[in-house]
């Protein structure tokens, strides 16, 4: 019989993006369920600009890494990520 896995949240940055373990050994005490951020798509024209306020530091973290190639730094705060996702939105028009 297979055991049912889930991704937890890791307890160290060497552990990677998220941790599985068996759904059995879960301890709500000692683990956090991660979710990942849901697709989010940037809009192509001016026309339909979306401000970096309007998601997640995950979700403008997730865009930023795919539309520039490289990760923000871990310690970037959240007025810089939206900085930086606002700078790609507008050099995509």
């Amino acid at each position: 019989m297979r055991n049912e896995t889930i991704h937890v949240k890791p307890w160290s940055k060497d552990q990677g993006e998220y941790v599985i373990i068996n759904k059995a050994d879960f301890d709500p005490k000692r683990h956090e369920l991660f979710e990942e951020a849901a697709p989010v798509s940037v809009p192509a024209s001016t026309s339909d600009f979306v401000d970096g306020e309007a998601f997640s530091d995950d979700q403008l973290r997730d865009i930023i890494t795919k539309a520039s190639g490289a990760a923000p730094h871990h310690r970037t705060g959240r007025d810089k990520l939206i900085e930086q996702f606002n700078e790609l939105q507008a050099k995509s028009e």
